[in-house]
C-alpha cells in the first residue's frame, strides 16, 4: 500500500464510522493533518492532497454533509472549503498543498449535489444556521476559484436554487454571503447568469428590507452587478427591472444607513446608463435619484449631483450642451451642494420629469413627519435650482405648498420653505409670483381660485414667502415698480386690520419690509438702481410705525427701528456725520430727514378723517410717529403745521375717547419740546427758529385743544388730563415769542378762572404745573411791560399765596415764582393795601421753613414788593417784629435794610 494512504487511510475510513466520536474524532486528525500548526509534511508533498481526495477522502467528507452530528458536518464543510481555498492561491508559500483542475471540478460538482438537499428543502433540512453559512461560503470559494467554473456552469440552475432558498435564511450572515455569491457569479460567468437573472434578482429585492445594513447593502451591490450583467442579454430584463427593483429601491433613499444610500445612488446610476432605452424608465428612476440631493449628509448630496451631471452628459449628449447659451454671472447664491449652475443637460434631465415628480413631492412636503417634509421641501429647492424658469407652469401648486410649509413647526422646514421661495423669485416671473402671493397676504383669493378666502394661517405662510420672494427678485430694470407694489400691499387696510392684535402677523410683516429693504439697498449699491421711489418710502414708513407703535414686543419694536435707519439708506436720505474731532464728516442714514420729506403722505389728507379715530387706530399711529419724529420745523418746511394744529383740535374735544385725547395730547407736549431746541436759551439760534412756526398757532392750541381739557371734571381719568393739558400750557407759553404777547394779554381774563381752579386741584402735578403756567404768562407780559388786568391780580393773588401752604415744596417754590412774576405786573394800586399785608405776613411766616430754598423762594415774593416800593413802612414793621421768631433772623435783617435803602 502507498505509504500516504496507510498512513490516513484507517481516518478516512474512521470518518465513515458508526460511532459518532470515533467520526469526530476521525475527521479532527484529518483537518489537523491537512492544516493545522502542525501539519502532516507527507501532505505538503506535489500530489499528496490530490491522492488523498480521490481515494476516498473527498466522498467520505461530501457525505459527512447530511451526518448527524453537527460537528462531523462542520468540519466536513470546513475541510473542503478550506482544500478549495489553499488550491486557488497558489504555489507560495507550499506549492504540494494544490490540487489540480480536475479535483477542483470533482469537489464542486459533489459539494453542489450535497449542498442543495440541505438548503433547497423547506424548513431547512440542516439546522445549524453557521453550517449553511459554511455551505454557502463553499459555494461562495468554488465560484472564485477558475478551476470549478467548468463544473459550475453544468450545475447553473442548482447554484440559483441554492442560492435563492438559502436567501430566505433568517440568519443575517447568511444573507449576505449570498448576495456576494450573486456578485461573484456576476463577475465570473456574466455571459451564463442571464438565464437565472429573474430568479436571482427576486431573492436579492426580498432582502432589500431586511434590518441590518450590511445585508441590504450587500443585496444592493449584487443587483448592480446583476444590472451590469444581464442589460443587454436578459430578454425581460427592463421590464423586470421596472416591476420589481424600482418599487423596491423607492425607499433606498430613506435608510438609515449612509452606505446603503450610496449603494443606492450608484445602483440607479448604473440602471440608467444600462438600460439600453432607459428614456421610458427615467421618470421613476430620476426622482429616486434626485431624492440624494436632499440627504441630510453632504457627500451624498454631492455624489448624487455629480451622478445627474454625468447622465446629464451621457444621455441628453452634446447637442443639448452645444445649444445652450453660456452660463449667466451668478447672481444668486445657490444652495448646498451646488457650486454653480447645473449643466444644461441636467437641467433639461429634471425639467423632463417634473410634470410627474412634481405632484408627489408636493404632497409629501404636507408628511405628518418632520423629516419627511424637511426632505420634500429640501428637493423642491434642487428642482427650482434645476428647472429655473421652467417651473412657472408649477406655480400655483408650489405656492400652496409653500404657504403651508413656510409656518412648519419645525425650524429648519421654516427655512428651506424661505429659502425655496427665494430661488423661485429669481428665476420665475415677478408679475406672476406677485399676483399669486400678494392676494394671499390679505386673506383673498388669486384670480382664478375656486373656494372660499383662507384664513390667518395661509396669510402668515403667504407673507413669510413674499420675504423670501422679495430677497431673490433679480437686480434689473423694473424692480422698483415690484418693490412699490408689494410694499403698497404690506402698507394694505386689510392686512392692518388684520396684524392688530395677531403677533405672528406683525413678525411676518416685519421679515417681508427688511427683505424688501435689503434687497432694494443691494440693487442700489452694487447695480445702480438708484433710490426707491418717495412713494415706496411712504409705504414703506407707515409699515414700520405701526409695528413700532404696536403694543407689548419691544423686539418687533426694536427690528422696526432697525428696518427704519435702511429704509433712509434706500431713500438716499443721509446726513453727514464726524465719527471724531480728526476725522472727515461721513455720510449716515438720517431717518428724520426721510420722515419729513415723506410727511405730507403719512399725514390725513384732510383733518376731518382723524373724527373717527381711537388710540389703536392705524392712521393716528402713523400721524404721531411722522409729526413725532418730524418736529416743529420739519413740519413747518413741509407746510404740515396747520394740518397738525387742525388734527389735534379735531381729536381733543371733550366728548372724544379719554385714551384718544390723552394721546394727543402727549403728542403736542412732544411738538412743544422739539420747538424748544436742545438749547432753550432766548438767544439761540435753534430756538428762535423752532419758536416761530408754532408761536403762530399758539391761540388755536390755546383756545381750542388745551383750554377745553383744563376744564374741571370728576374722575381720574379728567384729572390725568388736566394735568398734561396743564403742563403743554406752561411749556407752550415758555416758547411763545413777542408776536404772542398781545393775544396772552387779551385772553388772559378769559383763562384765569379754568387756572384759578386748577391752583386746587388734588393732583400734585397738576398744581405745580398750574403755578408754571402763570409764572409764564405773568412773565412774559412783564417782559414786554404789559401791565396785568386789575381783575387777574385782585383775584389770583389770594389763590397762589395759599400754595405756600402746599404739600410739596416743589409748588411752593413755583407758586413764589408765580407770584413775583405777578407783583412785577400788577398795578400799583391794587397791591397798596390790604394785598401786601396779607402777601407780606403769610411769606413771613414761610421765610422761617426748614427748606432753605423755600426760605430764599419765599423771600422773593417780599422783595418784589420792596422792588415797586409798595408799603416800605409797613414792610420793615412787620420783618422787624419777625426777627426774633425766626431760628435765622438774617432775611428779615435784609428786608429791613432794603426797605430803608428804597
Amino acid at each position: 500500500m502507498d505509504p500516504l494512504m496507510a498512513k490516513f487511510q484507517r481516518d478516512i475510513n474512521c470518518a465513515a464510522d458508526d460511532d459518532r466520536t470515533t467520526r469526530t474524532r476521525a475527521l479532527k486528525k484529518l483537518d489537523e493533518a491537512a492544516f493545522g500548526r502542525r501539519s502532516a509534511d507527507e501532505l505538503d508533498e506535489e500530489g499528496a492532497r490530490t491522492k488523498l481526495l480521490n481515494n476516498g477522502l473527498l466522498q467520505t467528507l461530501v457525505d459527512r454533509f447530511a451526518d448527524p452530528a453537527e460537528k462531523c458536518r462542520e468540519l466536513s464543510v470546513s475541510m473542503l472549503t478550506k482544500f478549495v481555498q489553499d488550491d486557488a492561491k497558489g504555489v507560495d508559500p507550499k506549492p504540494g498543498r494544490g490540487i489540480g483542475k480536475a479535483t477542483v471540478e470533482a469537489i464542486a460538482a459533489l459539494s453542489i449535489e450535497a449542498a442543495e438537499p440541505r438548503l433547497c428543502e423547506s424548513p431547512f433540512p440542516e439546522g445549524s444556521e453557521e453550517i449553511r453559512l459554511a455551505l454557502v461560503e463553499l459555494l461562495a470559494a468554488l465560484i472564485d476559484h477558475p478551476h470549478a467554473h467548468d463544473a459550475i456552469e453544468r450545475k447553473f440552475s442548482n447554484i440559483a436554487r441554492i442560492i435563492t432558498r438559502a436567501s430566505t435564511d433568517t440568519f443575517p450572515d447568511c444573507k449576505k454571503e449570498c448576495a456576494a455569491c450573486v456578485t461573484k457569479l456576476c463577475a465570473a460567468f456574466s455571459d451564463t447568469v442571464h438565464r437565472q437573472f429573474e430568479t436571482l434578482l427576486d431573492a436579492l429585492v426580498a432582502n432589500l428590507g431586511h434590518q441590518h445594513a450590511k445585508v441590504r447593502q450587500a443585496c444592493l451591490d449584487a443587483i448592480k452587478a446583476l444590472a451590469v450583467s444581464c442589460a443587454a442579454s436578459a430578454a425581460t430584463f427592463q421590464d423586470v427591472m421596472h416591476e420589481k427593483v424600482v418599487p423596491a429601491i423607492r425607499n433606498v433613499n430613506h435608510d438609515r444607513a449612509s452606505a446603503v444610500r450610496i449603494r443606492g445612488i450608484e445602483l440607479i446610476s448604473e440602471l440608467l446608463r444600462t438600460m439600453p432605452d432607459s428614456t421610458v424608465y427615467r421618470k421613476d428612476l430620476l426622482p429616486i435619484l434626485i431624492f440624494g440631493l436632499a440627504d441630510q449628509a453632504m457627500q451624498i448630496q454631492q455624489m448624487t449631483l455629480e451622478v445627474v451631471e454625468r447622465l446629464g452628459q451621457s444621455l441628453a449628449g452634446d447637442a443639448i450642451e452645444a445649444a445652450a447659451p453660456p452660463d449667466p454671472p451668478a447672481t444668486i447664491s445657490l444652495p448646498e451642494p451646488f457650486a454653480k449652475r447645473p449643466g444644461a443637460g441636467a437641467r433639461q434631465l429634471v425639467v423632463n420629469i417634473l410634470p410627474s415628480a412634481l405632484p408627489k413631492l408636493l404632497q409629501e412636503a404636507r408628511d405628518w413627519t418632520a423629516q419627511e417634509r424637511f426632505r420634500a421641501v429640501a428637493l423642491m429647492r434642487c428642482f427650482v435650482v434645476f428647472a429655473e424658469d421652467a417651473m412657472q407652469p408649477f406655480l400655483r401648486e408650489i405656492c400652496e405648498t409653500l404657504f403651508v410649509v413656510a409656518m412648519d413647526d419645525e425650524q429648519s422646514v421654516r427655512d428651506t420653505a424661505a429659502d425655496t421661495a427665494r430661488l423661485l423669485g429669481h428665476f420665475c416671473s415677478t408679475e406672476a409670483l406677485l399676483d399669486l402671493v400678494l392676494p394671499a397676504c390679505l386673506g383673498q383669493k388669486a384670480a382664478g381660485d375656486a373656494g372660499p378666502e383662507e384664513g390667518a394661517s395661509r396669510r402668515l405662510g403667504a407673507l413669510a414667502c413674499l420675504a423670501g420672494i422679495t430677497l431673490g427678485l433679480p437686480s434689473r430694470p423694473g424692480l422698483h415698480a415690484h418693490l412699490a407694489r408689494i410694499s403698497a400691499t404690506l402698507n394694505d387696510p386689510a392686512l392692518e386690520r388684520a396684524a392688530t392684535n395677531e403677533s405672528a402677523i406683525q413678525v411676518q410683516v416685519l421679515q417681508a419690509i427688511s427683505g424688501l429693504l435689503e434687497h432694494a439697498y443691494a440693487s442700489n449699491v452694487q447695480d445702480n438702481l438708484g433710490p426707491l421711489n418717495r412713494e415706496t418710502i411712504c409705504n414703506v414708513l407707515r409699515v414700520l410705525f405701526i409695528l413700532i407703535t404696536s403694543p407689548g414686543d419691544e423686539d418687533l419694536a426694536q427690528g422696526a427701528e432697525e428696518s427704519l435707519v435702511l429704509a433712509a439708506a434706500c431713500g438716499d436720505f443721509f446726513t453727514h456725520v464726524a465719527v471724531s474731532n480728526d476725522a472727515d464728516a461721513e455720510p449716515v442714514p438720517s431717518v428724520s430727514a426721510m420722515v419729513e420729506a415723506c410727511c405730507s403722505g403719512l399725514l390725513p389728507a384732510d383733518a376731518s378723517q382723524a373724527a373717527s379715530w381711537t388710540k389703536f387706530a392705524a392712521d393716528r399711529r402713523v400721524f404721531d410717529q411722522a409729526v413725532r419724529r418730524t418736529g416743529v420745523a420739519g413740519l413747518a418746511r413741509q407746510s404740515q403745521l396747520a394740518k397738525v394744529v387742525q388734527v389735534l383740535a379735531v381729536t381733543t374735544p371733550a366728548d372724544r375717547d379719554a385714551d384718544l385725547r390723552l394721546c394727543m395730547l402727549s403728542l403736542l407736549e412732544a411738538i412743544i419740546a422739539s420747538s424748544l431746541g436742545n438749547d432753550t436759551g432766548p438767544d439761540s439760534v435753534s430756538d428762535k427758529e423752532n419758536r416761530g412756526p408754532l408761536d403762530a398757532f399758539a391761540p388755536a392750541l390755546v383756545s381750542k385743544v388745551l383750554g377745553p381739557n383744563l376744564v374741571w371734571r370728576a374722575g381720574r381719568v379728567p384729572s390725568t388730563i388736566r394735568k398734561v393739558s396743564m403742563f403743554c400750557l406752561s411749556r407752550l407759553a415758555a416758547v411763545a415769542s413777542d408776536a404772542q404777547t398781545q393775544w396772552y394779554a387779551s385772553e388772559l381774563d378769559g383763562l384765569f378762572p379754568t387756572l384759578k381752579a386748577c391752583l386746587d386741584d388734588l393732583d400734585t402735578d397738576t398744581r405745580r404745573f398750574t403755578c408754571m403756567a402763570l409764572r409764564e404768562i405773568y412773565g412774559l407780559l412783564v417782559s414786554h411791560k404789559k401791565e396785568l388786568s386789575r381783575t387777574v391780580v385782585a383775584d389770583g393773588y389770594h389763590d397762589i399765596i395759599k400754595r405756600l401752604d402746599d404739600a410739596d415744596d416743589r409748588v411752593r417754590i413755583v407758586a413764589c415764582e408765580a407770584l413775583v412774576n405777578m407783583i412785577r405786573g400788577a398795578p400799583l394800586e391794587i397791591l397798596k393795601g390790604t394785598p401786601t399785608e396779607y402777601i407780606v405776613d403769610t411769606a413771613l411766616i414761610h421765610m422761617d421753613d426748614a427748606e432753605a430754598s423755600v426760605q430764599q423762594a419765599v423771600f422773593g415774593i417780599v422783595e418784589a414788593l420792596v422792588q415797586r416800593g409798595v408799603d416800605l413802612g409797613k414792610i420793615s414793621a412787620k420783618a422787624a417784629s419777625h426777627r426774633a421768631r425766626h431760628r435765622s433772623p438774617d432775611l428779615c435783617d435784609r428786608l429791613v435794610a432794603m426797605c430803608e435803602q428804597n
